[in-house]
This record gives C-alpha cells, sequence and structure tokens, in this order.
C-alpha cells in the first residue's frame, strides 16, 4: 500500500477528520495529525513546586499525553517513519519479514503499520520479564513473540540479515528521533507558545529525548534572550525494571548519540515509578510506569537545581517562569498486573483525599 503526504491528504490535521480512500494510513500517520493534549497539572503531588499566585520563578509542569496516539504510545509514530523512510530508499524490496528487538510497543506498531507497506510478517524480540498483557496485544495483532533473557538487539541484527528479512534497529536508527524532531517537538513548541524550558523524558531507545532536543535546540536562536529548552533524561536504577526505559548499564547498548542531546540525567527507582503511575490514573491520566518515571524524574531534577541554585531563575523562560513538559509516553492498561509487584496494598488509594474541591 502506498503511503500519503499531507499535501495528497484529503484529511484534515486541524480537526482531526479523516477521510477518504487513505483516511486509515492518514490516521496512523503523524503528519496527518494534530498535537496531542498536553495539560497541566496543578497538583501539588504532580506539581510539589506549583503556586497559584503568578509568583517570580513559578513552576509550571505539564504532561503531554502520548497515550492519546492512535496506537495508544508514541512509539507508532517512530515506527511508521523508519518503515516509511526504508521504502523510500528501497530497503523494503523483497522484503516479506521485519525482526525487532522491543519492549512491547514498536512490535505492536510494527503489527499495526507494516501491513499498510505490504509487509505483514513481523517477529518481535522482548524481554522475558515482559508484561502478560504485552504478549496477549501482539499475540492478537499477528506478531509472533520470542522471549529472551539478553541481548534482544544482536540477535534481531542477525537475524535481520537473512534473505527476505530487515531489521530495523530502532536503537541506532537516525529515522527513530527524527520522527520526534519532525512531529512531537514542534507540536509541544506551539502549544506552549514557545515558552517551554524544560522537557523530560524516559530514556528507552532514547528517540524521543534526541528528536526534542535536535529540535529545541535549533529554536534557542529564535528567542529573545536565547534562553534554552533543558533536556532531562531519567533512566531506571540499578536491579530495577520500568518497561520501556532502561538503566544505565542497558542503556550502554543504545548506539543513538544520546548522551549530547540531554542536558540531565536522573535516576528513579520502580516503586517510585509505579506508584507515581497510579497517582496518575487517580487523576484521569491513564499514564504508565514510565511516565511515572519521567515525572518523579523532573521532580528530583527541580529539587537538585533549586538546592544548589536557591531559584529558579535559570530555568526560567522572558515571562519568569518555568514550563516543564513531561512525556507520557504510554499507558497504563498492558502493565495492570505488574503495579502489585514493587508497591504494597497500601499504596492503593494513598493521596485520594482531597483530591478536588468540586468543579
Amino acid at each position: 500500500m502506498n503511503t500519503t503526504n499531507l499535501e495528497n491528504s484529503t484529511s484534515s490535521v486541524t480537526t482531526n477528520y479523516f477521510q477518504g480512500s487513505h483516511a486509515i494510513a492518514d490516521f496512523l500517520n503523524p503528519a496527518c495529525r494534530g498535537p496531542l493534549p498536553t495539560v497541566e497539572l496543578p497538583d501539588p503531588i504532580l506539581n510539589p513546586f506549583f503556586d497559584d499566585n503568578d509568583s517570580p520563578n513559578r513552576v509550571r509542569i505539564f504532561g503531554c499525553l502520548g497515550y492519546k496516539c492512535p496506537l495508544l504510545h508514541i512509539k507508532g509514530d517512530a515506527v511508521y517513519n523508519m518503515i516509511a523512510r526504508a521504502q523510500e530508499r528501497g530497503l523494503l524490496k523483497g522484503v516479506h519479514t521485519i525482526v525487532e528487538n522491543s519492549s512491547g510497543n514498536t512490535g505492536a506498531a510494527l503489527g499495526v503499520l507494516a501491513p499498510l507497506f505490504g509487509i505483514n510478517h513481523i517477529k518481535a524480540i522482548l524481554p522475558w520479564d515482559r508484561a502478560p498483557g504485552k504478549g496477549e496485544i501482539l499475540r492478537l495483532l499477528s506478531v509472533e513473540e520470542t522471549l529472551v533473557k539478553k541481548n534482544g538487539i544482536g540477535q534481531a541484527q542477525e537475524m535481520g540479515k537473512m534473505e527476505g528479512y530487515i531489521n530495523l534497529n530502532q536503537y541506532a536508527n537516525p529515522d527513530n528521533p527524527a520522527a520526534f524532531a519532525a512531529h512531537l517537538a514542534p507540536n509541544i513548541w506551539k502549544q506552549t507558545g514557545g515558552t517551554l524550558t524544560v522537557l523530560t523524558a524516559a530514556l528507552g531507545t532514547t528517540g524521543t529525548v534526541i528528536g526534542c532536543s535536535d529540535f529545541f535546540r535549533s529554536q534557542q536562536s529564535e528567542r529573545p534572550n536565547g534562553e534554552k529548552v533543558f533536556i532531562i533524561g531519567v533512566n531506571v536504577a540499578p536491579g530495577d525494571a520500568v518497561p520501556g526505559a532502561r538503566t544505565l548499564e542497558r542503556l550502554k547498548e543504545i548506539t543513538l548519540p544520546w548522551k549530547p542531546a540531554i542536558d540531565a540525567r536522573m535516576e528513579t527507582n520502580s516503586r517510585e515509578s509505579y506508584e507515581m503511575s497510579l497517582r496518575l490514573m487517580e487523576r484521569g491520566f491513564f499514564a504508565g510506569p514510565s511516565s511515572g518515571l519521567a515525572l518523579v524524574g523532573l521532580h528530583k531534577f527541580l529539587k537538585v537545581w533549586l538546592a544548589k541554585e536557591g531559584n529558579f531563575s535559570g530555568l526560567c523562560n522572558k515571562a519568569g517562569e518555568v514550563v516543564a513538559v513531561v512525556i507520557f509516553p504510554d499507558t497504563f492498561l498492558p502493565y495492570a498486573e505488574k503495579y502489585s509487584v514493587p508497591m504494597n496494598p497500601g499504596d492503593f488509594g494513598a493521596g485520594r483525599e482531597g483530591i478536588g474541591e468540586g468543579i
């Protein structure tokens, strides 16, 4: 199936209305969609620095709801771009199978998107402890799953050398971050009116932080005082596991240039990540554990900054505000059975009293 460009589309970015013979392809194409909802978190648990009195150096935190993408996660945008660029370069000729190492979302996205490009066989290599819900999703999407304990990236690369196979290798493929530089970052920039000062995301394939960093650094010269957007990457603590994010040791497997793309790296454990995800869920944000990890990481960064600098002036825009956006890359739904592992029964329902005072 031929993919469509925005210029040839009969669908509308501004109305999210998709019609005509290419409606489904347009709906799945990030170039044909409007921005994701980006919502402020004026809550003392989600933003412990929030001050509603317009005080100097006010900290505002927003969540960018990646689970509002068509496939319930932002990895679909990267997958679409990697396949489309491979097709443009003629790399899909004679290919009948895509093989990819994944924590689950990329494999699921391939199950939906690869057939648009004429490839119906997907092999996904996943970690042996992946969430049961991820396995069910892959099965429903006709993705063949292989569970491994280590070196899934290397195994996918070797299989990709077989005749009729291709390995897109999201961990080294520059078309992964290019998708976020082309769509996610520009949309956030427009939504915040160019006032953004901090962007935080979990470190997994690192495509999100690299793509956003590339775009926001290109905008720095356009600001009156050259204010920068600080890029914060958050990894998982050693010995812990959060789906879609990596420990510092496992980040060594990534060959994309993520270190120069970030301004600070924070570390969060699984309990903190799952608990913050639960706090988000209680407030209507169906964001997964890597979303909780990123939000906790931002809180830690701001605490470290305040302890060192004494104020937030160095993080402020020209209006004197810290405007921070945290990427919530996917939903909690595939991981529901995982929450009881790092958490205790008393953690569920904690912090619910006084969430709101009426509408």
